[in-house]
């Protein structure tokens, strides 16, 4: 009799530890697999008048069950949607925000060049990269649930140079700009437009485009003209006033105008490592603006 009972109470020690074990292990994978879910990416791919186009998405954490907000990171000349994601990284610093990263097509000056990257102007190369970013847009918003005020472009470079192109031809659907290490190619026309904010941020030593033949005097005459245009589109005052981070100056508008934030940091062409977390802080700001208890 004490040997059946002790081997009952043996035998649910065991079982209790099995189940235990088997809890744990459950939990374990559960948590595992949440965390996963939270930093997942995946391609979107999309046609765009047959031409097949991609992008790489990471979704906002409460995307499927409230607005969110969107960034749209335009990579550099050559550069690729998985390299932005690994040197901008806006899904790591808003994790609340839809945060895309379109990959650029090759042959962009039109002479076979193998090289990744996007329109510099509007109608150039037939505006294929404004028409995909167009189907981009309408995608993700079937997708996700999209705060369609809260829609924003940056990039950097052959990036920068499309994110001005977007300011003058797409502002109703985005509500803030900010290119980086770039200049705007046509700064003679200011077209009638809805005003939007704009952060600018440019290198001293930035010489890539010196040769350019949109730039005769030099890139870092060309950035400080398309400042001069920034001002002028948005009908900003001339007085600078300083911004939240040091070396940023703010240039508010008049009555009717938008605002523009400008940085000329002492380096060349390159993403600055404060790039990243002063254009979310830019993008939160604008955000609250129209919505003070949305700015997450």
């Amino acid at each position: 009799m004490k040997i059946r009972i002790y081997l009952i109470l043996v035998l649910g020690l065991v079982v209790g530890g099995i189940l235990l074990v088997s809890v744990k292990a459950l939990a374990g994978t559960d948590s595992k697999s949440h965390a996963v879910n939270n930093a997942a990416s995946f391609t979107l791919t999309v046609s765009v008048n047959g031409v097949e186009r991609s992008a790489l998405v990471y979704p906002g954490r409460k995307a499927n069950t409230k607005p969110a907000p969107v960034i749209i990171y335009f990579h550099g000349f050559s550069g690729t949607s998985r390299d932005s994601a690994q040197r901008a990284g806006f899904h790591k610093l808003w994790r609340n925000a839809i945060v895309v990263y379109p990959q650029g097509l090759k042959d962009i000056g039109g002479k076979g060049n193998k090289n990744y990257g996007w329109q510099r102007s509007a109608e150039n190369l037939g505006d294929r990269d404004l028409h995909f970013v167009d189907t981009l847009i309408d995608r993700i918003s079937s997708r996700y649930k999209v705060n369609e005020q809260a829609i924003y472009a940056t990039g950097h470079s052959n990036g920068g140079f499309l994110t001005y192109v977007l300011l003058t031809e797409r502002p109703s659907k985005f509500a803030a700009f900010a290119p980086v290490g770039c200049y705007r190619v046509n700064r003679e026309s200011l077209p009638e437009t809805i005003h939007r904010p704009v952060l600018y941020i440019f290198g001293k030593e930035d010489h890539v485009f010196d040769n350019d033949g949109d730039c005769p005097n030099g890139g870092l005459n060309c950035a400080k003209e398309t400042l001069a245009w920034l001002l002028k589109l948005n009908q900003c005052k001339n007085e600078p006033v300083k911004w939240y981070y040091p070396g940023f100056r703010k240039y508010p508008p008049e009555s009717s105008g938008a605002a523009v934030i400008w940085k000329l940091h002492k380096g060349g062409h390159s993403w600055p490592d404060y790039a990243t977390r002063t254009i979310v802080r830019f993008f939160k700001e604008d955000m609250r603006k129209k919505n003070p208890s949305k700015g997450n």
